[in-house]
Formats: C-alpha cells, structure tokens, sequence
C-alpha cells in the first residue's frame, strides 16, 4: 500500500481478517506455522472491500462494513489464548475458503476435517472484562512479558505486537549468508513485517537499538526484538516450505541472545527486526489515527542502552550505527 492509517490497534485493517476452523472445540484462528497455505491467498483493500484471490479462482469481494453480520467469538493460540470478538461472514467466503485450502482440509490425526471460515475482528470488542459487559482492546502486554509494553498498548489478531519493523539491510546481510551456504535467498515478504525500512544510513541489524523512532508523522516506542518461528520458512507464493532453504535456522547460528541482553523472549528464536507500538494514541478516542507514507523519513530519536546490536557491532566492527 502507499499509505496507511496508525491506529491503537495497528494499521487499520491489517491483522484484522483471519481464517477460523469452525470445527475446533473454541473456532481456532488459523496461521501459517500450522497451515502453510494461507500463504496462496492474496489480499487487497478498496474503500469499501476486502478483495481475496487465489491460484485458479475467481476472487472474492466482502465489504469492510460489518453491519449485519454474525457476531461470533474466535479464539487466538499465542502466549495468551484468548477469545477475541469477532463478525463472521458468510457461505460464500466459507465455500471459496474451503476450495483454496483443499490440501489443509485432508483432516488431522484425530480424523476431524476442518471447516473453514471468514471473520473480521472487531478490536474495540476483544476481550470481555470484569464479565460485566464491558470490553477493552486486546492488551500487548498480556503478550508479552515483562514491563516491555505501556498499559495502552493494544493489537488486532497480531501474534504478539501490532507493528514490526525490519529492515532490508538486515535481509541483504542474511542473503548474503544464505549464498554463501549455497542457500537461496529469500524475500522480505517471508518475515511479514508491517514496516519494511531502507535507504540512508542504516546498517544491518541496528534496528536493535532503537527505543524511539519517528516514521513520517507517526511515533513509535519499540519494545524489544522479534524471536522468529517457522513461519519465514513458508514460501510466499507457494505456501510450502522449499527444501534447503531455512532462514531461520541460518538466523539461528549468529542472532541468538541471552535475556539479559535480548528480553524475555531470546530464547523462543533468532532475532529478526523489532516490535514497536505508536506513541500518543494510548489514551482518549479509539479510533484516533494517523498515516505513514511510502517515503516517509526515519528519525531515530532515542536509543537502548543495552542492546542485541551492540553485541553484534563489536563482533563485527564495519556494522556502525547510522546517524538515524
């Protein structure tokens, strides 16, 4: 997209449509790490629609607009399992789902054939609290452990964080690790990050050491790095995992951390770009925004002290911080 709305919740829009398995016992959220396929289905947004396509389908157009629609919970398997507030859409979206992930639908071991389906969060409804009819946004920091995240930091059906930053000097110093091990290299795209950042300065992996940045008009806080699991290894295109071809186990042999250094959670994986949460839109009106651009500069206004960077600048001396 060229540009996109900061909201509490994330971009707007973005994390916000899942696949739910209707025949699970809670309606489980469906992700790539157990069902690589969802890889094939490509999205776009118009001002009124969510356009989906896929390989040798028609595409599939459902409105933004939720009015009328079933209001149905689903539930998202992370650190935290939690049931989340959503608007289910109909058979149409159902049908077309259950042609394009054919291959997921062979059944698991217990012989259950999944039954997939469209929904939408409703962010503002996530997670009942107090049972008192009330409900406040998915918190970031029930995420995450720690004190890392503010007490407004909120998310969609993000796995963690609503935004993550990663850079492509990162990725070009991972590729050319990946060449070198006769690997190929792989797309930006396999890291899913919402916030991709190049040009100027920057050096590889010195978005470690950020801990307040300025995008454009919009303020982040960044709150720690970002482990990864198998889900850079799912080909893009394709929705399958390449043999040979595993970028997280090369991120593994040089960007692994002790939690000292690297926060709570070193240890579930290699570190790949930083999570952040906007600065400014804690409190006050949900729905307040405000937009980034494609071109938009960056203005490093705050750095850690301590850092996963810093370890990797001093065992690699050419690595000097940009001047942000």
């Amino acid at each position: 997209v060229d540009e996109a709305e900061v909201t509490r919740y994330g971009f707007r829009y973005d994390r916000a449509f899942a696949v739910v398995d209707e025949n699970t016992p809670n309606r489980e959220i469906q992700t790539q790490r157990k069902l690589p396929q969802l890889a094939t289905i490509k999205t776009q947004l118009t001002k009124t629609a969510l356009v989906l396509s896929a390989p040798g389908m028609d595409d599939l157009s459902v409105p933004l607009d939720t009015t009328g629609l079933e209001v149905c919970t689903a539930q998202k398997i992370g650190s935290v399992v939690v049931d989340l507030n959503c608007h289910r859409y109909g058979e149409e979206a159902s049908k077309w789902l259950q042609v394009v992930l054919r291959e997921g639908r062979k059944g698991s071991k217990q012989g259950v054939v999944p039954s997939f389906c469209l929904v939408q969060l409703d962010p503002t409804r996530a997670v009942p609290e107090n049972g008192a009819g009330e409900f406040r946004a998915r918190r970031v920091r029930e995420q995450l452990a720690g004190e890392v995240a503010g007490e407004w930091d909120s998310c969609a059906i993000h796995d963690w964080c609503a935004f993550y930053m990663a850079s492509m000097e990162s990725l070009r110093d991972l590729n050319s690790r990946l060449s070198s091990q006769g690997s190929n290299i792989v797309g930006i795209d396999r890291f899913r990050a919402n916030i991709v950042l190049d040009g100027g300065e920057l050096r590889p992996y010195e978005e470690d050491r950020w801990a307040v940045v300025r995008l454009g008009a919009a303020r982040f806080r960044c709150l720690q790095g970002c482990p990864k699991c198998t889900m850079p290894m799912v080909d893009q295109d394709t929705g399958r995992r390449p043999d040979g071809q595993n970028p997280v186990l090369a991120l593994g042999k040089y960007r692994m951390f002790t939690e000292d250094v690297a926060g709570p959670y070193a240890a579930r994986g290699p570190y790949f770009g930083t999570w952040a949460a906007p600065d400014g839109l804690q409190e006050g009106d949900a729905h307040e925004t405000v937009v980034v651009r494609v071109g938009d500069l960056l203005a490093v206004e705050q750095t850690a002290a301590v850092s996963p960077y810093d370890h990797w600048a001093r065992a690699h001396p050419e690595a000097r911080p940009g001047r942000g």
